[in-house]
């Protein structure tokens, strides 16, 4: 963290800058109060944004004589100015220039941030509002271009009328409301909830101007492996997914690798996501030969030679070992430790990459006998064999890339790290 100091004619306006190693994108959060609570929730705040890749100036509005006055704190005219004065700041800022721009803002400062998202020059990749009192600028809505992310608790009665009231007269806007919440989401359940919507609008939109610039890159037929990372390979299959929109498709990723790629391509195309627990039964004394596989659910699939490996008191402890692991794994993860009903529904089964076809195949079967109307499996890279097996097995398939001399997933990416437990339940938090 840095402190900074932005100017304006003569007032000079602290900020606390938060850069991480790679940042997607740059986010401004402006409050009035530095002395009080409003600067440890931001710190927070800012905090939990810099380990999602992401920059962060929390901003100071205020100097601490004009604070001292609180009618300062609602002179929505002035404190845009200020606002405004802070996003030219940006884009001549050498390590910021080139990232794409949001706001987060909260209360009276989301207010703000509409009036100055209305006037400003600087393109906004998104902008977040918790709670915020955007009825005291409605005339100004209408000129807001940048996406916009209403966040409000189900128990703040007047925030939530206001922004139901409201959000006709923006052009590009959600509502979201969280259960239970109050005002100022207190309770660490609401408060985690919010900073996880607000993460996902900002890494959606952050994407969607990297993925507009590179877009004509993405639509080509002619894919050059390696990819770079899971990522670029990410953008890539969304733009073949997107044709799926109008299905309302939910993405359903095979942990632990394919977890990075569904939260991207979810959050790009505003598609549901969640995660489907299968693994594969070992054979005795050999754990990476595959016997069969069992599901989240306790339905076993075993191989055709699978009898010839291991006889049937083996099976069922291996089965109920894993099953035992599954079970674990998926209760990690908060609101998606019960698995969304997919019966009805078009389904998208992502992997990183798939070479034998196994797990993917269970996870066909799995998904089928629980009542998807429609089963597409999608990955960057398939195996040959494994591309015939789940084009009879899927209804559809979407596959970047068929590649000869199919060794490992890995040789496909130039980085290709191991995502950890952590990683995915960070993700799904």
């Amino acid at each position: 963290m840095n402190n900074v100091y932005i100017t304006e004619q003569d007032v000079q306006l602290p900020g606390k800058l938060f850069i991480p190693k790679n940042p997607s994108g740059f986010i401004i959060v402006p409050f009035t109060d530095s002395n009080g609570r409003e600067i440890s929730d931001n710190i927070e705040l800012a905090k939990h944004f810099e380990a999602e890749d992401m920059a962060v100036l929390l901003l100071d509005l205020l100097t601490d004589t004009e604070a001292k006055k609180k009618e300062n704190r609602f002179n929505v005219k002035l404190l845009s100015i200020r606002l405004e004065i802070a996003l030219d700041w940006s884009k001549r800022h050498k390590l910021l220039r080139d990232l794409p721009l949001a706001l987060h803002s909260s209360n009276t400062s989301g207010a703000v941030a509409m009036e100055a998202g209305a006037h400003t020059t600087v393109d906004l990749a998104a902008i977040v509002s918790c709670a915020g009192r955007i009825d005291m600028v409605e005339k100004y809505l209408p000129f807001v271009d940048a996406p916009c992310l209403l966040i409000v608790g189900s128990n703040d009665e007047l925030a939530l009328k206001a922004n139901r009231n409201m959000i006709k007269n923006i052009s590009k806007a959600r509502l979201q409301v969280i259960e239970g919440a109050g005002h100022l989401f207190d309770d660490e359940e609401s408060r985690s909830r919010m900073l996880h919507e607000s993460t996902r609008w900002f890494r959606r939109y952050f994407n969607r101007m990297v993925y507009e610039q590179r877009k004509e890159e993405y639509r080509s037929e002619n894919i050059h492996l390696p990819f770079y990372d899971r990522y670029e390979a990410s953008h890539f299959l969304a733009w073949r997914l997107q044709k799926y929109k109008d299905d309302n498709p939910l993405v359903l990723a095979i942990p632990r690798g394919a977890v990075a790629m569904a939260d991207i391509i979810s959050t790009e195309l505003d598609y549901d996501m969640d995660i489907i627990l299968v693994k594969k039964l070992s054979a005795p004394n050999h754990p990476e030969l595959a016997i069969g596989s069992i599901n989240e659910f306790g339905d076993v699939y075993l191989s055709s030679n699978a009898k010839a490996y291991a006889d049937e008191d083996y099976i069922s402890n291996e089965a109920q070992q894993k099953q035992e692991q599954l079970s674990n794994y998926r209760h990690q993860f908060g609101s998606f430790s019960k698995p969304k009903d997919v019966s009805g529904r078009t389904v998208i089964i992502l992997d990183d990459g798939i070479a034998t076809g196994s797990t993917m195949l269970s996870a066909v079967i799995t998904v089928k006998e629980k009542g998807a109307t429609k089963v597409i499996v999608a990955s960057p890279v398939v195996s040959a064999s494994a591309q015939k097996m789940l084009q009879l097995a899927a209804d559809e398939t979407v596959f970047l890339d068929v590649p000869d001399n199919f060794y490992a997933v890995a040789q496909f990416y130039e980085n290709f790290p191991q995502v950890d437990d952590e990683e995915v339940e960070r993700i799904l938090r």
